[in-house]
């Protein structure tokens, strides 16, 4: 993506020295303007909008690699520099004036790439906006494509997104934000250390990094001489350093020539009222990881829609309890004149979005504003031009979410999009897209029911199955050392069992789970229970049921790439599953059932799947379920988009009544993160996703997308009546670069290309593709894909095997 190879080149910017923060203005209702309106993108409605930081990315003769500069080079040296700015979009709570939240403001911040609207130009520019989806995305969406210099592209930081909440950053890194190493000091905006003689601060982040010594200038050179350019510090970072005819002064990163965590001076929650769902505090972020839950989840985490019905409902009891104290937590209230309060979670819409994005529109003196929309971007384009069809430019949906809208829908929509992604990728070969493993399917079998076979194995075959008496020992260790044992009780024998571990200090995610000690091997393993368990210790370490291999885990293989953009990690889950159908098939096969069982307990104890945990009371990846928050942004917005409520018990009978058409990986998938939105216990706000007509755009597809299915863009196309379809017969979430078939893909890219370039904003003009036009795959794809399943065919008949 064209955010990708920003930052593989070079490094994010920063604000304005002299930037503060200030409070947030009151909210106002918008100013009457005529159609002759001087607000620009470069000088918009200051009571509305204010920039806070221009910056550039520049490159010039003799320098390969872009520069990310506060100032623009000198003319001698003929830059080639792109504009960009950050700053701050004042808003209402609530847009209903009758109500007392209309008086509450937050500010959202938002950046533009100024590629049409140069300095030296005034002529007007059409605006396109871009959401990355999510709805976790943010600002730095501006940096997509602008169509050869014909738009200034702009994003928005929606209500409650943070910094590091976009699908599209590195790891670890936000838009404008680095990764600064914690026990170092932070560089001020000018490259100087803080001044500590005596310590100033404003934050308890600033207190810690102050009391480091940090007038010590060899901490610095020795992190220059560690550190190298290619490091985070320096990726988002930005030169304010001083420039001769032949290029840059002091140009090495880290250096106090460069500005570092830009982030820092303009931040996205420097509203107060702007709740942020990823900057939580540390009481809140417990309640809404449930960690103090009065409903525990069940012990195994990769749970199975077959057998494990009792298992997904005690999910599903503690997702709810979670959900409810999560979002009645006062760190969401937001005080109103009088006693009143509103909860910031009421007003996180994409109705509300969308008028957001009218206001920005508005403030930049735009006529019309064109939406470009990924995923759930599709949902805000379509929502905006519902509300405001005259104000809408060219419109792109890519990747469609659900319509119309109801949970229950869209968990049904859940199942059948990942049924239609894993039957298509359980059918590819060895040839076809550069994996490397066989074929699936024998000349009884289609590929999905050969792969459904193998899950029953492990279900009805004993060797992938561990009664209660295999975990007897450890449990009797557990209640010798954790009971006081009764009068009547045998003589212990006379070896003492090898010391533990003492249980003294539980981690905070397993304070109401089970503590493991083992001592140095080769000694048996032993358990106690933590200290503030609310299990009673003789019960700590009993297994009731028979403990199974989880086949969930192979079905989250899958599901792991439901909304993957990049082929490379569907290929690689892909073989990723023949391994392991090759690993069952071995295993059922292995003359020595005994070594076959250990290995099994083997794979079991890899920490990718259980841990040693499941050898103490079946426990298999229990903490999983503390490690996200019940709040988050997909959970908050789309759950205030979507309508219908469900109790827990109902959410298990849909989820139950799946099975009857869909194979059990795609009922596996439902589990996942629906059933929040199902159970959500605040009122929803539902907007109305793309039902109107006299709205002209494109509204694209792929036919194996494995989070926003193809039926939803049928249903998209028909709700915007004057919109076309374009159909992409590829793999993968949202029509992208597909560098599997970059030849099939190309022809859809290069229709929404033209439409953009022809239109110049206006609709009206822009070429649309005829509609219903689909985008093939190469016909090397196809032969490839073809000789592979024939030669499996082939090899199948000549062995005289039903399958390989």
């Amino acid at each position: 993506s064209a955010r990708e190879s920003l930052f593989a080149s070079h490094a994010w910017p920063s604000p304005s020295p002299s930037l503060t923060p200030s409070p947030s203005p009151s909210p106002s209702p918008s100013p009457s303007r005529s159609p002759s309106s001087k607000w620009t993108i470069r000088e918009p409605n200051s009571q509305h909008f204010k920039w806070e930081l221009v910056f550039f990315e520049c490159t010039w003769d003799g320098r390969t690699e872009a520069l990310w500069t506060l100032v623009k080079p000198p003319a001698e040296l003929t830059p080639k520099c792109t504009e960009y700015r950050t700053g701050y979009l004042t808003v209402p709570l609530d847009y209903d004036a009758s109500q007392p939240t209309s008086n509450v403001s937050l500010e959202l911040r938002v950046s533009a790439k100024l590629a049409c609207s140069t300095d030296d130009s005034n002529k007007p520019c059409p605006i396109l906006f871009y959401h990355n989806g999510g709805p976790d995305s943010n600002d730095e969406a501006c940096t997509r494509e602008d169509y050869n210099g014909r738009y200034d592209t702009i994003g928005i930081a929606q209500r409650g997104i943070g910094e590091s909440s976009s699908s599209l950053n590195p790891p670890t890194f936000g838009w404008l934000t680095s990764n600064w190493p914690k026990n170092l000091p932070w560089p001020r905006p000018t490259g100087e250390i803080f001044e500590c003689s005596p310590c100033e601060f404003t934050t308890e982040d600033e207190e810690t990094r102050c009391k480091i010594n940090c007038n010590n200038e060899k901490l610095l050179d020795a992190l220059r001489q560690t550190i190298s350019i290619q490091t985070p510090v320096c990726w988002t970072s930005i030169f304010n350093g001083t420039f001769n005819s032949s290029g840059i002064i002091n140009g090495e990163c880290p250096g106090p020539s460069y500005v570092y965590d830009p982030a820092r001076l303009v931040p996205v929650g420097r509203s107060p009222n702007n709740k942020i769902f990823d900057e939580m505090p540390q009481s809140t972020n417990s309640i809404c990881k449930g960690q103090n839950a009065n409903v525990q989840p069940p012990k195994g985490y990769y749970l199975d829609p077959v057998e494990d019905e009792q298992a997904i409902g005690q999910k599903f009891k503690f997702l709810q309890s979670r959900l409810q104290a999560c979002t009645d937590d006062p760190h969401w209230e937001i005080a109103l004149p009088g006693e009143e309060s509103a909860n910031f979670l009421d007003f996180v819409g994409t109705h509300l979005l969308a008028m957001d994005l009218d206001r920005l529109r508005e403030a930049f003196g735009a006529e019309k504003m064109s939406c470009y929309g990924f995923s759930y971007g599709t949902a805000v384009c379509s929502t905006y031009a519902a509300q405001f069809p005259d104000n809408i430019g060219l419109l792109v949906l890519n990747g469609n979410v659900g319509f119309p809208g109801s949970t229950d829908e869209e968990q049904i929509s859940v199942a059948d999009s990942f049924n239609q992604l894993a039957t298509k990728l359980l059918k590819i070969c060895n040839n076809a897209y550069g994996n490397s493993s066989n074929c699936l399917g024998d000349l009884d079998r289609t590929p999905g029911e050969h792969f459904e076979d193998t899950m029953n194995v492990i279900r009805t075959n004993a060797r992938f199955h561990f009664p209660p008496e295999f975990f007897t020992p450890q449990c009797i260790s557990c209640n010798a050392l954790s009971a006081p044992a009764p009068p009547s009780a045998p003589t212990p024998p006379s070896a003492p069992p090898p010391p533990l571990v003492p249980c003294t200090a539980c981690p905070t995610i397993q304070e109401k789970l089970h503590c493991i000690h083992s001592p140095d091997p080769p000694s048996p393993l032993h358990c106690n229970c933590c200290k503030n368990t609310h299990i009673e210790p003789p019960k700590c370490c009993e297994v009731e049921n028979t403990f199974k291999f989880p086949v969930g885990y192979i079905y989250n293989i899958l599901f792991d790439v439901r909304s993957s953009t990049a082929s490379n990690k569907w290929i690689k889950a892909l073989d990723d599953i023949k391994v392991w159908i090759d690993w069952v098939e071995e295993i059922v096969s292995m003359p020595d059932e005994e070594a076959a069982k250990k290995k099994v307990e083997n794979k079991l104890d890899d920490d990718d799947v259980c841990g040693i945990a499941w050898r103490n009371d079946g426990t298999c990846k229990q903490d999983k379920y503390f490690i996200f928050n019940a709040i988050n942004a997909p959970t908050a917005v789309n759950s205030i988009d979507y309508f219908n409520r469900f109790t827990w018990t109902q959410v298990l009978q849909l989820t139950q009544s799946l099975l009857q058409k869909h194979p059990p990986a795609a009922v596996y998938a439902t589990t996942i993160n629906g059933p929040e939105y199902m159970m959500y216990p605040r009122e929803p706000t539902p907007g109305m996703y793309g039902s109107r007509s006299g709205v002209k755009g494109i509204v694209i597809n792929s036919l194996y997308d494995g989070a926003t299915p193809y039926g939803n863009a049928k249903k998209m196309r028909a709700g915007l009546s004057n919109t076309v379809l374009v159909t992409w017969q590829g793999i993968g979430h949202c029509v992208s670069d597909a560098d599997y078939d970059p030849e099939g893909v190309k022809a859809c890219i290069d229709q929404v290309s033209t439409y953009f370039e022809s239109g110049n904003g206006d609709p009206d003009n822009a070429t649309l593709p005829i509609d219903g036009f689909t985008c093939r795959n190469s016909r090397e794809i196809v032969k490839a894909e073809s000789d592979a399943r024939k030669d499996h065919g082939r090899r199948m008949l000549a062995s005289g095997r039903d399958e390989l």
